[in-house]
């Protein structure tokens, strides 16, 4: 066994952004199960102060979670949906790559007019974390190209200046990509 190299932020408050096509979204359901107990634990330390749950001090988590069939290999479907019931998600995007004509992949999803905003919002975030797990061929890099994507639409960045901006991010480990 080797040990993973994705680390989550020590401050809950700080924004999840996780990108798992396949078993890549492996790594994601531990995060998202901490998500869970951040949120019970920070409701009910506000229950115990006597203020609102909702002002507690949990970030936001997206995922975005790649598969070839709904039917055959959607890992952990109940779950997520149980973690967006409970706010541990707050959205998440499925591309099933083999249920159309055209295929649809993760990075498809995350330059979507309905979810690029939410997307922008999240990795502009000073405190935001993102993560990039699963097969190395080439997913990493047009997942990375969406990121830019957003960035240039939504952070009305110029080519140069998204590539900067994920520089930045890598260097400051709030850009984190496992692949195998």
């Amino acid at each position: 066994l080797r040990r993973g190299c994705l680390t989550m932020p020590t401050d809950p408050a700080a924004p999840l952004i996780m990108i798992g096509p396949g078993t890549g979204v492996a790594p994601f359901r531990a995060f998202t199960q901490t998500r869970f107990a951040q949120r019970q634990a920070a409701t009910a330390a506000a229950a115990a102060a006597g203020t609102a749950a909702d002002t507690a001090p949990v970030g936001e988590a997206v995922l975005y979670f790649g598969c070839r069939k709904r039917s055959v290999d959607y890992l952990y479907e109940r779950e997520w949906v149980d973690h967006l019931e409970c706010q541990a998600l707050q959205a998440l995007h499925v591309a099933f790559s083999r249920e159309a004509e055209t295929k649809v992949y993760v990075q498809h999803k995350m330059v979507e007019q309905q979810s690029a905003p939410l997307l922008w919002r999240i990795l502009s975030h000073p405190a935001s974390h993102v993560y990039i797990a699963g097969a190395a061929n080439q997913m990493p890099k047009d997942v990375r190209k969406a990121l830019r994507a957003v960035a240039q639409t939504h952070g009305a960045m110029d080519e140069e200046a998204s590539a900067a901006f994920l520089k930045q991010l890598e260097a400051e480990r709030r850009l984190q990509c496992e692949t195998w």
